[in-house]
């Protein structure tokens, strides 16, 4: 017997998951961002003073999606826009404190050590155009670098709720789909593998599945897992779950039956082609 649980739209991952480091990253944005608007001209600073007080505070209870956070940027930055133009500043001036200030709202984690340099081609630009094309490209540094963070903390939480469901050897390696595969054991030979897929374009998705169990207790299992990975932070949709009738249908699991059980592919086959017999045998005595 085999089940599958699915959540198509990871919406958060809470701080209490985060790691020290990621946390780091999150305040590191923040001071960056304030140490290069700190090198503005006086009057771009004493807008950006002015203005922070009544701008929305740069507030991380937990890690978005960068699509969740990308769909609040325009309002944001737009605010910023017209907040900034009763100051009347330089147009190139008022182009990068927009672009930092924009930045600055965003709830990104990411290493600041990769920010730098898009950060000063920023700093360094002469003219709007200039401006405009290193703020795309700091802002992609910075979501790519985020991108990685919540990746790693959903990571870290399927490692944690495995253990937390008895599984307690995890390995986790990536796929060659681009996912994140974490597979976990237990003394009984039992798996539980989640394979997890996260771009920039949509919400991550986590896919888990039992393997190795033969007596009807992989429901129960992905019950336990479940909660384990609330308890660890992620929000998420509720889980839908398949039956799949002991055929495997993640790719991790699948590698791992071939590897524990030599003659797992045949016997896989074997079952499809009872399970076409049996649909077939039932159409024709009705």
């Amino acid at each position: 017997m085999s089940t599958v649980s699915r959540r198509p739209r990871v919406k958060s991952i809470s701080s209490a998951v985060l790691e020290a480091a990621a946390m780091s990253c999150v305040e590191a944005v923040g001071t960056l961002v304030s140490s290069a608007i700190r090198a503005l001209d006086a009057t771009s600073r004493n807008a950006w003073s002015q203005s922070t007080q009544k701008l929305p505070s740069r507030n991380v209870p937990a890690i978005l999606p960068i699509s969740s956070i990308r769909a609040q940027m325009p309002v944001v930055s737009e605010g910023i826009r017209q907040e900034l133009a009763q100051y009347r500043l330089q147009p190139v001036e008022s182009a990068k404190l927009t672009a930092l200030m924009t930045l600055q709202a965003a709830p990104y984690a990411c290493e600041a050590t990769i920010m730098q340099a898009p950060m000063q081609a920023l700093m360094q630009a002469a003219t709007e155009t200039e401006v405009a094309k290193a703020s795309r490209r700091l802002m992609d540094v910075v979501q790519n670098g985020h991108q990685h963070v919540m990746t790693h903390a959903l990571a870290t939480a399927c490692h944690n709720a495995s253990v937390q469901s008895g599984f307690t050897c995890v390995e986790t390696t990536p796929g060659i789909d681009g996912s994140i595969r974490v597979i976990a054991s237990d003394v009984a030979g039992r798996a539980l593998v989640t394979e997890i897929r996260a771009d920039q374009e949509r919400e991550p998705s986590i896919e888990t599945e039992v393997v190795g169990v033969t007596d009807g207790s992989c429901v129960g299992i992905l019950d336990q897992f479940d909660r384990a990975l609330e308890e660890q932070g992620v929000r998420a949709g509720t889980p839908d779950r398949k039956w799949t009738g002991g055929v495997c249908e993640l790719s991790a699991a699948k590698e791992l039956l071939k590897k524990i059980r030599p003659g797992a592919k045949a016997k896989q086959d074997d079952r499809r082609r009872a399970r076409k017999l049996n649909q077939t045998h039932k159409i024709h005595i009705r």
